[in-house]
């Protein structure tokens, strides 16, 4: 493939392409384009969308042999921003091979675990653990909301080493439990530790030790209300998760939790649960994780949900179907200050 720069003029009849990690997302008042290589998002108007619907795959010659002048001096000024930001190209060829999409293990009922714990958290983490040692997730969140010892923290990981094969741990905790060099040792020991966030922190910090991002938030952790927020800050745009959007929900798909409680959800704060953990036997707890029922939540889909299926950033932002718009699973996060029928974020004071 030949990918030339020069002036729109001189490609004659070479081939007008989207590059194969950007993507076009169709709003109700404008556009964006997803670049999944760049992880940006552009937005566009949904003229310029249409436009660039009708002239991809046309050669140059084509795109400009006819319409009126007004028209080619539009679509040379579109085509001209959207090469100098790398999101279109001219080609010698009218076929070439996209990205593949990504794949989870489909072998797997569940891919990640929510662990939550108080200071009073009502189930067996020993027994817990290893009932889904047989269907064991790549990554496991542990959440603290109370101050937790360091040889409780140990005690926790060396369990979920014991009985899971874990890709990634993420932990969240209170920033008082761990200094600079307590936090160094535990990821020194744990390999697989990749996020830790401390909160109740004095200020916000961001850093990074060997594998591990590591962030200090000032606010604290509220069991009943720390999820379900969309912000601009918070989309993701990369290759991934834009595909798994298009398919899948991108909270809950193949997702489990044990609340403080003991007892199993597909969240934490989602408002049904499958029984306490303790009472489930590891066959039980499977049969439960594979049932049309659990895992029919997963498939809820940006697509399938009120507002959020009109708007340009469905496949960005992470879904929360816990907390919803008149509590309806099909309704609009109520966390989501966006409103794509005017494309305006509300601010909340």
């Amino acid at each position: 493939m030949t990918y030339l720069k020069r002036t729109i003029d001189n490609y004659k009849d070479l081939v007008l392409q989207l590059y194969p990690s950007c993507h076009i997302v169709k709003g109700y008042t404008r556009s964006a384009i997803y670049d999944t290589e760049k992880h940006q998002i552009t937005l566009i108007t949904n003229n310029v969308a249409n436009a660039l619907y009708n002239i991809c795959g046309l050669t140059n010659k084509e795109i400009f042999s006819s319409g009126l002048s007004n028209e080619k001096e539009i679509l040379h000024s579109i085509i001209s921003k959207l090469l100098k930001k790398e999101i279109i190209f001219f080609s010698t060829q009218k076929e070439f091979h996209f990205l593949p999409t990504t794949q989870l293990d489909n072998n797997k009922s569940i891919e990640s675990l929510i662990l939550d714990f108080t200071s009073l958290f009502e189930y067996d983490i020993e027994q817990t653990l290893r009932k889904f040692s047989s269907n064991s997730p790549s990554v496991i969140q542990i959440r603290f909301f109370y101050r937790i010892q360091l040889n409780e923290l140990n005690y926790i990981l060396e369990t979920i080493h014991r009985h899971l094969d874990v890709k990634a741990i993420e932990i969240i905790l209170p920033n008082e439990v761990l200094n600079d060099t307590k936090l160094a040792n535990i990821i020194d020991e744990n390999h697989n530790i990749t996020h830790v966030i401390l909160w109740g922190g004095s200020t916000y910090e961001n850093s990074r030790y060997k594998q591990c991002v590591i962030e200090r938030f000032t606010q604290s952790l509220d069991i009943l209300n720390s999820c379900g927020f969309v912000a601009k800050e918070l989309f993701i745009c990369n290759h991934k998760f834009y595909h798994d959007a298009l398919r899948f929900n991108t909270c809950l798909y193949k997702k489990c939790a044990i609340d403080s409680k003991g007892f199993l959800r597909n969240c934490p704060y989602m408002p049904h649960s499958y029984g306490h953990v303790d009472n489930l036997s590891e066959k039980e707890l499977l049969n439960i994780l594979e049932s049309n029922k659990y895992q029919g939540i997963g498939f809820v889909k940006k697509d399938n949900i009120k507002d959020c299926c009109i708007c340009e950033f469905r496949y960005a932002c992470f879904d929360c179907r816990a907390f919803t718009q008149d509590n309806n699973l099909y309704s609009k996060p109520l966390k989501c200050n966006y409103n794509p029928y005017t494309g305006v974020w509300i601010e909340i004071k």
